[in-house]
């Protein structure tokens, strides 16, 4: 009887933690504000500029097994692969052409376009100045 009590008292106080430390298998991620740069062609310099913060974002675990997880801009056919999972902090880091990271205990994520100022040239090539505007957007996921 003591056994099946301490028993009891072990599985209260360790069920509401495993919950906190199952992972869904999937995230809808909305953007809430992007800030960045435009070229103004006229002056050839780089200015300040907002972006509308309208993308959304589908993180999942990877159809294919051996990559893990990935995130997938919604209206996008091509996904970004993941390094790993999620780490011991909630964080996951996702970087190919988009740099996306995530963090599964704030359901935040920050995503940051590089190409446009310091890379003028990526993996399917060569591009002109301004053509490409790098900027930071961030927002918020939800489990789903």
């Amino acid at each position: 009887m003591r056994l099946v009590i301490i028993l009891g008292v072990i599985l209260i106080a360790v069920l509401p933690n495993s919950s906190a430390l199952a992972k869904d298998d999937s995230y809808l991620c909305v953007a809430e504000d992007a800030v960045g740069f435009s070229f103004n062609k006229t002056s050839k310099k780089w200015e300040r500029a907002n972006f509308k913060a309208e993308d959304k974002y589908l993180v999942s675990k990877s159809s294919e097994t051996s990559k893990g997880w990935e995130v997938k801009k919604i209206g996008e056919s091509s996904a970004t692969p993941c390094e790993g999972g999620f780490d011991e902090n909630g964080f996951l880091t996702c970087i190919e052409l988009l740099d996306f990271r995530m963090n599964n205990k704030s359901l935040r994520y920050m995503v940051i376009h590089r190409y446009g100022y310091v890379v003028k040239e990526y993996p399917r090539g060569k591009f002109e100045e301004g053509s490409i505007t790098p900027y930071i957007e961030i927002g918020k996921c939800s489990p789903l």
